[in-house]
């Protein structure tokens, strides 16, 4: 364990070396932008007043988006590429390579999360009097950290079983879109245990409770959860790796 801030600083290190990290980075925060610059009234001169709402919730659907094109290297390359073979002769444990990848990836996930505090902070300047609610602005952010938290997890575990970036992307995608669809299940009237348990498996469905300013304990497990499974499953693909 005690290599894993070495491992981080590597894996940090290879994103900012790699072309389609800038994209995905430029691509989010473009998109967000134009997401809260939609949000302006030009008739009133002011913003929606559901603006944090909208840029939350919108910034939440990209993540979803473009983590499979943000985790699709971290391991799947290495396999590709033969260095797997030298990572796994070296003395870490198959626990330190996987928690190194997962936090490479996350700590480049808050570094394109950093810039668009500046939305909230510029509707928060030019509301006037009429000062928004800071409640949905800490409560959103905090549950966008866990949202990457468990869509990053997910995509290295994915990762971890492919040998092809591309693949990986698109298994991650498809993943991350089953588990979007969960979420909406009961939208057009399910009800029962088994649509509400279908439901509970939605990782959108775990954020809208922070986009309304709510910290719920059970979003908080899910998320924490989930992340454990999906690191666990990685760590359990690498140890079948290492001793295949």
């Amino acid at each position: 364990m005690s290599k894993i801030p070495a491992l981080v600083r590597r894996e940090l290190s290879a994103f900012f070396l790699t072309p389609m990290a800038y994209v995905v980075l430029t691509v989010f925060l473009v998109v967000a932008g134009r997401v809260f610059a939609g949000t302006f009234l030009p008739e009133s001169g002011e913003f929606h007043y559901g603006a944090i709402a909208i840029l939350l919730h919108g910034m939440s659907k990209m993540i979803l988006l473009l983590v499979p094109l943000l985790t699709m290297r971290v391991l799947a390359e290495e396999v590709n590429s033969g260095t797997i073979e030298t990572l796994m002769t070296a003395p870490v444990s198959n626990t330190a390579v996987v928690l190194a990848k997962f936090l490479g990836a996350y700590c480049f996930f808050v570094v394109m999360l950093i810039p668009t505090f500046a939305f909230p902070v510029t509707l928060y300047l030019v509301s006037g009097d009429l000062k928004p609610d800071t409640g949905p602005m800490i409560s959103g952010y905090f549950g966008l950290l866990l949202l990457g938290m468990t869509t990053i997890a997910a995509g290295v575990c994915v990762s971890a079983c492919v040998r092809h970036q591309i693949s990986a992307a698109v298994a991650t995608a498809l993943v991350l879109g089953m588990l979007w669809a969960a979420g909406a299940v009961t939208a057009g009237g399910a009800t029962g245990w088994l649509a509400q348990s279908v439901r509970y498996l939605g990782v959108l469905y775990h954020y809208e409770s922070f986009a309304k300013g709510l910290i719920d304990t059970r979003d908080v497990v899910y998320h924490v959860t989930a992340t454990a499974l999906f690191l666990f499953g990685a760590v359990g693909v690498v140890a079948v790796r290492r001793w295949r």
